[in-house]
């Protein structure tokens, strides 16, 4: 069994710090980009209210429910999905954790990093 593969990057664009953070499990390749802004949540363009499926709209709000809404609160987390197979859920869920711990720990300073000692799976 293969293990998941994440790798990070960071891109600062004009004083504007944007992350983006590439995972991947089997066949699915799943990247988050982790910038300022207006607290929205989107996947593949489609802004959270617009999901149709419920269980993924659950899946999305977890690393929200999970960390709490001050963590994600003024930043957009845009991930882009290419599935080949039944994991894109998974690279859904964590994505979105190692961008927020990756991004803190880049543009944040050290009292924030504590959110990497937090149970962030």
């Amino acid at each position: 069994m293969r293990s998941t593969s994440l790798h990070c990057s960071h891109v600062v664009q004009e004083h504007t710090a944007v992350l983006k953070v590439f995972g991947g499990k089997k066949t699915t390749t799943a990247v988050t980009h982790f910038k300022r802004g207006n607290s929205l949540i989107k996947v593949n363009k489609w802004s959270l209210e617009m999901i149709k499926l419920h269980t993924l709209q659950c899946k999305l709000l977890d690393p929200v429910l999970f960390l709490g809404k001050n963590w994600f609160a003024g930043r957009d987390t845009h991930t882009c999905v290419m599935c080949d197979g039944q994991w894109p859920d998974l690279c859904v869920t964590i994505c979105p954790y190692i961008a927020l711990v990756a991004y803190f720990q880049e543009y944040m300073d050290e009292a924030f990093k504590k959110i990497k000692d937090s149970q962030v799976p």
